[in-house]
């Protein structure tokens, strides 16, 4: 009898063998490989790199903030700090008296004891109005060698600046002559940190030394004190009995 040959072993053999390839071509061509699994991620991974540098970056190039909190709020003063006599004048940098005192004695005493070794002037900010406070802020904001020069010219020319139709202005013109950019003065102006710093010292005179009053001197710590445009005579009496 002829077997039939789809019913041979031969024929199932080969059967069997062309579904096994079948099923594992469909299972090979439905999984992605290797390289393609590597090229899907890589534009991500590629991008994440790409955002940290730009991060770093933009964190190096930020600008540094425009006032210098350090140097800003160091103590200004003449002389030599182991001088016999130390004099913190407290004034304020619209107060017609203070600007009395710069412009008639203060240059006298300078001469006479604090160049000469005899006395260690401190000044510090003592605002009276708002005008003042901000002007106290702007020289504190210059180059600290520029600082006494500064407060000269505020004293020497309170009459044209204070008196401007916009004294803020007028402000930041002058403070422009002491190098300080217009973004450096708005910086400085805005800054509360340097505000509170002043008024701090202000507060510290009004408590420790009893300061009521610009502009106020007091003299070796509360050994003795005057208030108001004194003279260079009335200076020189107080200075010379510290001495002796």
């Amino acid at each position: 009898m002829k077997q039939i040959f789809w019913k041979t072993p031969a024929f199932l053999g080969a059967a069997l063998l062309i579904a096994a390839l079948s099923v594992f071509i469909v299972f090979s061509a439905s999984k992605p490989s290797v390289a393609e699994d590597t090229a899907a991620e890589a534009p991500a991974a590629a991008a994440a790199v790409a955002e940290e540098p730009a991060g770093a970056e933009a964190a190096e190039n930020e600008e540094a903030p425009l006032v210098d909190m350090i140097a800003a709020t160091t103590e200004r003063s003449l002389g030599d700090p182991n001088a016999p006599v130390t004099i913190i004048e407290y004034a304020s940098m619209t107060c017609q008296h203070c600007s009395n005192f710069h412009k008639n004695t203060f240059n006298q005493v300078k001469k006479a004891y604090i160049d000469t070794g005899k006395v260690y002037w401190i000044f510090r900010e003592f605002p009276l109005d708002r005008l003042a406070l901000r002007a106290s802020q702007a020289a504190r904001c210059v180059t600290p060698s520029m600082y006494f020069n500064f407060v000269e010219v505020l004293f020497t020319s309170q009459d044209r600046w204070t008196r401007d139709d916009d004294p803020m202005m007028a402000l930041a013109k002058t403070a422009r002559l002491a190098g300080l950019s217009q973004d450096a003065f708005d910086a400085c102006i805005d800054n509360r940190d340097l505000e509170a710093h002043i008024l701090q010292n202000m507060h510290t005179g009004q408590t420790q030394w009893k300061v009521k009053s610009t502009p106020t001197f007091v003299f070796n710590y509360g050994a003795e004190s005057l208030s108001g445009a004194q003279s260079f005579e009335a200076m020189q009496k107080v200075i010379d009995e510290l001495l002796r």
